[in-house]
């Protein structure tokens, strides 16, 4: 289990600095190009899953099957870093509507 650094609340069960475990999904890293094994966590509470930023290790996105683009951050709200593999994701389902 790994505790993040900075202030995260699970934006599903409110749990204010939650555990999260680190955890594979093969359904979700075979539908989702930017998730990998190393950035997808899981709150201890609830379940709910989330992929962290690769610069900070902060929350950056809930992610489940029913993924909708509005509710996807290129850019991670701590630090600022653009995670490039999900903004190639959002340009690529702009460019398919």
């Amino acid at each position: 289990m790994i505790k993040l650094n900075k202030k995260s609340e699970c934006e599903i069960c409110g749990e204010v600095n939650s555990k999260y475990l680190e955890v594979e999904s093969s359904i979700l890293i075979d539908r989702y190009s930017f998730i990998t094994q190393k950035n997808l966590v899981e709150c201890s509470k609830c379940g709910a899953k989330y992929i962290t930023c690769s610069n900070c290790g902060s929350i950056l996105n809930r992610v489940h099957l029913a993924l909708d683009i509005f509710q996807i951050k290129v850019k991670c709200s701590k630090c600022g870093t653009e995670n490039k593999e999900l903004s190639e994701w959002v340009l690529n389902i702009n460019k398919s509507k």
